[in-house]
């Protein structure tokens, strides 16, 4: 193929997204941060707690238990810097709550039902 041909000017998809739909663009670099998040946090904190949701510069963050929660409020600062400086997200508050941590690979309510486990009944005579 000849230099400058068509291969060469292919564009990874992902790479678009911010300009086709930029309401995804955060949450693509949200699922990001979500998969390094126990190096951005540490590694107790990061099992103990996800990054769920940004908007409006605000990142959600959910805690399994008060503790975390205060430690990760208190690493405010250097969350939205590493935020920043690593995914170009524009994060200007970071709110932490208390709550279920959501399970990783399980569909979530916007992206399909799971399954219902299915069980065998005897019929009895």
């Amino acid at each position: 193929m000849r230099p400058g041909g068509r291969l060469e000017r292919l564009t990874p998809v992902e790479s678009l997204i911010p300009y086709v739909m930029p309401q995804f663009g955060d949450r693509v670099k949200l699922d990001r941060v979500a998969e390094e998040w126990c190096r951005i946090v540490g590694e107790l904190p990061g099992k103990k707690s996800a990054p769920v949701d940004i908007e409006g510069g605000e990142l959600l963050v959910i805690a399994e238990n008060p503790l975390v929660a205060n430690r990760i409020s208190m690493m405010g600062g250097n969350i939205m810097r590493a935020l920043t400086e690593g995914w170009k997200l524009e994060v200007k508050k970071v709110k932490v709550v208390v709550g279920r941590l959501p399970l990783k690979g399980v569909a979530s309510p916007g992206r399909g039902r799971a399954r219902p486990p299915v069980v065998s009944v005897r019929e009895e005579d």
